[in-house]
Order: C-alpha cells, then structure tokens, then sequence
C-alpha cells in the first residue's frame, strides 16, 4: 500500500499528537473528532483505539471510553495499561469519570 512508503506510524503519531493538544487545551470535540478521522484512517492500530478511548474517558463518556479502549485491546492484547484503566472503569460510577 502507498501510505506504507510514507510511513503509516508517522501519520498516526501526527494526528495523535495533533488530538492530544487539542484536548490538553481544552478542544474535546475537535480532540474527538481528530481521533475519529485517525481510527477510520487506520482501523487496524491499536494506538488509535487507545486515544480515543482516553478523550471520551476525559469527556466524561463511560460507555465510549470501555467500547474504544476495548477496540485497542483487541488489537493488541499486550498493553497492561489498557486492561488497568478498562478494570478501572467497569468499577467506576458514571458521576466518577471525566477530567473535568
């Protein structure tokens, strides 16, 4: 594929940092939407699926949060971080989540 010969892992880092900005500077939605355009632009990266789990879990989203950090696991079933923070958040009340 084309996008291989430009290096696939540079754009999502891109478009990763480019999210994370965003929403250190209080941008969610378009954080959100950064990380959308980056998971349909690269289903089969676990890292995608990781950011946008962590942006719905600072939005306050309990549901979109497990749903996409769940995608990422399921990408790569490795990450200690992921299983942590999905244990962390089925225990949660939904009134606990949020980075507000």
């Amino acid at each position: 594929e084309q996008l291989d010969l430009y290096g696939e892992g540079e754009f999502i880092y891109e478009f990763s940092q480019l999210g994370y900005s965003l929403l250190l500077s209080g941008h969610m939605a378009e954080a959100i939407e950064i990380y959308k355009m980056n998971a349909e632009s690269f289903p089969n990266s676990a890292k995608v699926f990781d950011d946008l789990g962590e942006a719905y879990m600072f939005n306050g989203n309990k549901e979109l949060a497990i749903k996409y950090y769940s995608k990422s696991l399921e990408l790569d079933n490795s990450n200690l971080r992921i299983k942590a923070m999905l244990s962390k958040l089925k225990r949660m009340a939904p009134n606990e989540i949020g980075g507000h």
